[in-house]
């Protein structure tokens, strides 16, 4: 066996060195027998994948279910070690034959669908069966009819997409050999998805239904088609259904039409919605049947004419089946080839991309090449890149310990798929807009610009997916594209972000009231309720913000609401505009003057001074008082009442000022008054008033001058003035004569004098001034003796005499000592004496004396000694 692999690895390395790809082929896992119970014979297996590489096999095992044929299920994990061991499928209807098996798993795992067909009446009758589980082989349902009939169901497929299964099947219509092409759809929890349908029922020999399902559930459905009974020539069709049953399209050609032998279809789609059939084509390579593909885009087009995929020329190629991985990166075709692996049948397959690529020639599978190796199937994973193989190998008598060694069993292969190009990135630039919200998403493939890989791509991301307001204008992003083998490249494009959606605006009704000046103002917001943009507002904007008095009533106001990309919206507001103001009332205080008899009119007119109204229109003036008596003289309140020509009104307040313009009579007197001893006199208007009289009563009297100072002593003219209650004035002049006849208070004070050098001293009358003062001021002083020489020496009585400006005077006495403190000058000269007989000498002052001098007289000298003797 190892140098069976290793023979493989040769060629395909031989088969990339002649026509290279980026990409290679490893074995993955070794044959294995799937089956533990291996009496009798286990055969027509199926086989499913999840994308993370688990998988189920699902295949017929003749008595093991205690009678006939009994379908059989072993579920793997990614790594081929077992996950759940061989279990019984039908286990309510196990009698007679339980056969043609499928499977199908949903790409997260979670579900898987087993459909297979059941004799288990007894009867020529079959009945199509389905059961649900989950990856750990825990029954989620019983199993189930799929479809309630009393004609026979046979070859049940299913198909899996991302929450949901699709089945199709032959349905008896109508005798032994006419069939119709019937379909149904579940969802994930075995639930069924509406009745089941009829795809097809036109021709006698409708056979071989298969199926294959996008990520949305949307099927393609296929089938073999005999146009006539006993004519060999046979067509495959198609139609499409979207994922709640119902048709998308007509019957059409799923490859060649007409006149060519085309048999045994089998389908493979990828997430997105493209897929390849494959078929076993007659007499196209030269010797029977070969095995060929058609692509097709994801509505059912081609793409593309009808390829080869089986190598060999030699013999008969045939049961195709295909598969791919999720996203489409790869495909696998598995067929049985009749002469080639040297013993009767063997299991080839071969593994390409979308783009037709392919990673190997045609590659015999089985290792175990004796007797017969055939029927097999296909699965592939996203994850791993992995695919796995499914055949009925047999009669392996005498082999090695782990196969089946009694008639047929049922084997598993694998191969890992390692690519080793990156993709390239194409980038194209796109405008997204924003919504309602201010937001957009964009999915990768948005900014793709037809990136390619030689395997497919399978992950397409980009640096940024959301868009708000923040991002209006261009946006530059990576987009980033892998392969299944985590190869990567990346590009740049650039997102314009475009806001193309309007402002919604909201308006409110409002009532405005004109203002003093008949005008009323709004703003946008004023009628705003509430406008709202996806980004934000930008601004708001009135058809009229201004109202005077020609708009009272009800005014239509259009609000457009702009937001920062220039997008508008509008709406309409009523402004109702109530002039409510009242006039403006204004006075003017007046004088009237009170005629012959006492009596003065007026009208409100007199009072205004200029009274208005916001809305223009002729003003009443009502005053509350229009005539006036001499008891009304002076200061009266009168309101004026203004209003306007629509009621509205207002008040305000005149004085009307009553005159009385009779100017009293005025007499005067004239007085004398005398000052005080503080030198002040005073009067009063009576003091002067002759008699004075007014016709309207007695008048107020005033003077202009009542105060008198020593200022005043003599004539002075006072003018009396005679006020009536009128303010009507005269006057007349009054001559008031001021006497001060207060005498100073004369104060001495005693004080002593030195005579000076000459013996003389002086003084002035201030020196013996103690405070003298007089009601009028400073009074004159004068001494009766200023000079004093040595002969005053002692007290001298001095006479005070204190006279004012009005010859009033005073007089008091001081005691003026007169001091000589002035030392004499003593002048001496020497002399000479003669003793005389007795022996003595005597001398006076006057001998020695040569001048001595005082300024009042020496009155003594003396001298000492004055004696001497020897």
């Amino acid at each position: 066996m190892k140098d069976i692999w290793t023979k493989l690895a040769f060629l395909t390395a031989l088969l990339l060195a002649t026509n290279p790809v980026s990409a290679q082929l490893t074995v993955g896992n070794t044959e294995t027998l799937v089956n533990t119970t291996t009496a009798s014979t286990q055969q027509s297996p199926a086989v499913a994948m999840d994308t993370s590489g688990k998988y189920v096999v699902v295949w017929e095992s003749e008595l093991q279910d205690g009678s006939g044929l009994g379908v059989y299920a072993k579920i793997y994990n990614a790594d081929h070690s077992v996950r759940v061991s061989d279990f019984l499928v039908n286990t309510v209807n196990t009698t007679n034959d339980q056969r043609n098996a499928d499977v199908a798993i949903t790409p997260d795992g979670s579900a898987i669908a087993i459909v297979w067909q059941s004799n288990h009446s007894g009867s020529q009758d079959w009945d199509c069966m389905i059961r649900f589980y989950n990856i750990d082989g825990v029954a989620q349902t019983s199993e189930m009819q799929i479809e309630s009939s009393t004609t026979s169901q046979m070859y049940p497929e299913v198909a899996a997409s991302d929450d949901m299964f699709a089945v199709v099947f032959m349905n008896n219509i109508s005798g032994d050999k006419e069939y119709a092409v019937s379909g149904r759809h579940y969802n994930a929890t075995g639930a069924a998805i509406g009745a089941a349908y009829t795809i097809d029922s036109v021709g006698q020999h409708l056979s071989h239904p298969t199926l294959a399902m996008d990520s949305s559930g949307n099927v393609i459905f296929g089938w073999q088609h005999h146009n006539v009974a006993g004519d060999p020539i046979t067509e495959i069709r198609a139609r499409n259904y979207d994922n709640t049953g119902s048709p998308t399209s007509t019957v059409y050609y799923l490859a060649v039409e007409t006149n060519q032998n085309l048999s045994a279809p089998s389908l493979a789609r990828a997430s997105t919605g493209e897929f390849i059939a494959v078929f076993s084509y007659f007499d196209q390579d030269g010797d029977h049947y070969g095995i060929y593909g058609q692509r097709f885009n994801n509505t059912g087009v081609a793409v593309g004419g009808v390829f080869k995929i089986s190598n060999s020329s030699n013999g008969s190629q045939d049961h195709p089946q295909i598969n791919c991985t999720r996203d489409g990166a790869y495909y696998s075709v598995t067929w049985t080839d009749e002469s080639n692996d040297g013993s009767l049948q063997g299991v080839y397959a071969r593994v390409f991309n979308y783009n037709l690529t392919y990673l190997n020639t045609e590659q015999l599978i089985n290792t175990t090449t004796d007797d017969r190796q055939m029927l097999s199937d296909v699965a592939l994973s996203v994850d791993t890149n992995e695919v796995v193989y499914v055949w009925q190998g047999g009669l392996r008598k005498g082999t090695t310990a782990g196969l089946d060694t009694d008639e047929y069993g049922i084997y598993t292969s694998s191969l890992e798929i390692a690519d080793l190009e990156p993709p390239t990135a194409i980038c194209q630039n796109i405008t997204v807009y924003l919504s309602g919200a201010g937001s957009t998403t964009i999915s990768a493939t948005a900014v793709d610009g037809g990136s390619t890989d030689n395997i497919g791509i399978t992950n397409y991301s980009v640096s940024q997916t959301l868009f708000t307001c923040a991002n209006i204008g261009t946006n530059v992003v990576t987009l980033t594209v892998e392969d299944a083998a985590g190869n990567s490249d990346n590009c740049l494009a650039v997102v314009t972000v475009v806001d193309s959606v309007a402002p919604t605006a909201v308006c409110q009704n409002i009532t405005v009231y004109l203002d003093g000046a008949g005008t009323a103002t709004i703003t946008a917001a004023d009628v705003d309720n509430g406008s709202t943009d996806n980004c934000s507002v930008a601004s708001l904007a009135l058809s009229q913000s201004s109202f005077t008095c020609a708009n009272t009533g009800a005014n239509n106001v259009t609000l457009t609401v702009a937001d920062a990309s220039g997008n508008i919206g509008s709406c309409i507001a009523t402004v109702t505009v109530i002039d409510s103001v009242t006039p403006t009332a204004v006075c003017q205080d007046i004088t009237v003057y009170l005629d012959g008899a006492g009596n003065a009119t007026i009208t409100g007119a007199d009072l205004d001074n200029g009274s208005s109204d916001n809305c223009s229109g002729s003003l009443i003036y009502t005053p509350s008082q229009s005539s006036f008596t001499c008891a009304d003289i002076g200061a009266n309140s009168v309101t004026l009442t203004v209003t306007d020509a629509g009621g509205n009104s207002a008040a305000c307040s005149s004085i009307v000022t009553v005159i009385d313009s009779v100017a009293p009579t005025a007499v005067c007197q004239n007085i004398t008054v005398y000052l005080d001893g503080a030198g002040n006199a005073s009067i009063t208007a009576a003091d002067v008033d002759g008699g004075s009289s007014d016709n309207c009563g007695t008048p107020s009297l005033g003077i202009d001058v009542s105060s008198f100072s020593c200022a005043n002593v003599g004539a002075n003219t006072v003018t009396l003035t005679a006020t009536d209650g009128s303010g009507n004035v005269a006057s007349c002049s009054a001559i008031v004569t001021v006497v001060d006849s207060v005498t100073p208070t004369a104060v001495c004070q005693d004080i002593t004098v030195y005579l000076d050098g000459a013996g003389i001293a002086s003084i002035t009358a201030a020196d013996i001034d103690g405070g003298s003062t007089d009601n009028c001021g400073t009074p004159i002083l004068s001494a009766s003796q200023s000079t004093f020489t040595c002969a005053d020496v002692g007290a001298n009585n001095v006479t005070l005499t204190v006279t004012d400006a009005s010859g009033n005077s005073a007089a008091c006495t001081s005691v003026v000592t007169v001091v000589d403190s002035t030392a004499p000058t003593a002048a001496c000269q020497n002399i000479t004496v003669y003793l005389d007989g007795a022996g003595l000498a005597t001398i006076t002052s006057g001998d020695i004396d040569n001048g001595s001098s005082d300024n009042c007289g020496i009155a003594s000298m003396t001298v000492s000694p004055a004696t001497f003797d020897c």
